[in-house]
């Protein structure tokens, strides 16, 4: 008689009938409620981490509006210069609201983007633990931006102008790239289209490293050999749209293939693979592509 699947929750060695395609455990009906309940709990708190990033931006924009401390310095400044500066200040207020809106507009944008996959993730009740580590990965991501933003800019003056100091603006937080792009490069590969494509040439050389190949075979040096994978996935495609999962926090990395809803996920060995990790792709066949889509497109 087989044996049969035990919920992952049960005491009593209850059966397992519902796969979770997230963390993979098996449950009974009962636990299987329950574990979407946390999922969902945890859903909820993303949501509410989200809404209150969004009300901070709102909340600055509005104190600088009305009395931010860098206007108040700028008006100071005014009051005590002569008429003829009146030009260089009105510059000034309107460099600093630009500086601090384009700044803050491209999180609002993301913000507003995972705003509308967070509510179609609950709608359509389509979400896992790796949705949710994403998701929690980009909001943290954008509040330490956000934080820093409001604490970069300073006020500076020009002493060699003898009548009065002319002000400039500046700001000690870089521009926020959103952009994910190529790095090092070996062999005969040419990086194009600003750093968001790779293309190999006609060399050939081995390289072995955990990771899955475009025939289905997986790398893993902890088993000393290439394995295949149990289903056909990648073999035979000529065009692939992956989204690629790197775990830290649990040693492993992972990939979900869009065309055939497919996970796969690997431990990694950190004696074999310390910290810090470096994603790599190996390009072996002649005009071989890799492109990293833009942030318009991202999950």
């Amino acid at each position: 008689m087989p044996s049969k699947t035990l919920c992952a929750s049960c005491d009593k060695n209850g059966v397992g009938i519902f796969k979770c395609e997230g963390c993979t455990q098996v449950f009974c009906r009962k636990h299987s409620i329950e574990h979407r309940d946390i999922l969902s709990h945890q859903l909820d708190e993303i949501v509410l981490e989200h809404d209150t990033l969004q009300q901070t931006i709102v909340e600055h924009e509005d104190k600088q509006n009305r009395c931010h401390p860098l206007m108040e310095q700028i008006n100071r400044w005014e009051t005590d210069a002569i008429e003829r500066i009146r030009k260089t200040a009105e510059e000034a207020r309107q460099e600093v609201n630009k500086l601090i809106t384009t700044q803050t507009e491209i999180v609002s944008k993301k913000l507003h983007d995972l705003a509308e996959r967070l509510r179609k993730a609950r709608t359509d009740d389509d979400y896992v633990e790796t949705d949710l580590q994403i998701w929690v990965t980009k909001l943290e991501k954008w509040k330490r931006y956000v934080t820093a933003v409001f604490h970069s800019i300073n006020i500076h003056e020009d002493p060699t102008n003898v009548l009065i100091a002319k002000m400039y603006i500046s700001s000690t937080v870089q521009q926020l790239d959103f952009e994910e792009r190529f790095g090092e490069i070996s062999g005969d590969i040419n990086i194009e289209d600003n750093g968001h494509v790779t293309k190999h040439g006609s060399s050939k050389k081995e390289y072995f490293g955990y990771g899955w190949q475009t025939d289905d075979y997986m790398n893993n040096p902890d088993s000393g050999c290439k394995t295949r994978q149990n289903s056909k996935d990648l073999q035979g495609e000529t065009t692939l749209k992956l989204e690629l999962l790197i775990d830290c926090d649990n040693r492993k990395i992972g990939y979900f293939n869009e065309q055939t809803k497919n996970r796969h996920e690997m431990t990694v060995n950190i004696s074999k693979c310390p910290f810090p990790w470096q994603l790599e792709f190996y390009l072996f066949d002649i005009d071989d592509r890799v492109e990293i889509l833009s942030s318009s497109q991202e999950f």
